[in-house]
């Protein structure tokens, strides 16, 4: 059974312990349900990047499509490289007048700081666990009946 906790800097990252195992013992048996347990993992995850782009107002469309989930290794994340993404959801230190109305228009709209992305993680991560959860048991279960035909 799939141990999921959540860890990393505020909390966000989901560690999936002995997911390299699996990954590799996947592999092993058939690169093609590794390939598949990736893209389940990456499909679950990706519901919160598409939460997130959904909250962002329709006149800022590139940054909108901006948030991707990718993989390297065994992780996961979330990421948004887009100008208005830092400046949506990071930007708290104006520099000048204008800065200070852009940033009082952006809390009033979306909350401080992190504005979009975490609120997006709050909402759809107890979903996204029993996801992850479901996806690694199912891994596990086709290597187990894999090992027990041999």
């Amino acid at each position: 059974m799939a141990v999921v906790r959540t860890g990393g800097a505020f909390g966000a990252e989901i560690v999936v312990d002995g997911l390299g195992a699996v990954r590799n013992a996947l592999y092993d048996i058939d690169p093609a349900l590794r390939r598949r347990f990736d893209r389940d993992l990456k499909k679950a995850i990706d519901t919160v990047a598409q939460t997130a782009a959904r909250e962002v107002d329709s006149r800022t469309g590139d940054t909108a499509a901006g948030y991707k989930v990718t993989r390297r290794g065994d992780t996961f994340k979330i990421t948004n490289k887009t100008l208005g993404a830092l400046i949506l959801e990071f930007w708290n230190a104006p520099r000048c007048p204008q800065g200070e109305h852009l940033i009082a228009t952006l809390n009033e709209k979306y909350g401080s700081p992190g504005r979009v992305l975490w609120g997006s993680w709050d909402a759809m991560n107890g979903w996204v666990l029993d996801q992850v959860r479901d996806i690694v048991d199912d891994a596990e279960f086709e290597i187990q009946k894999q090992l027990d035909a041999a």
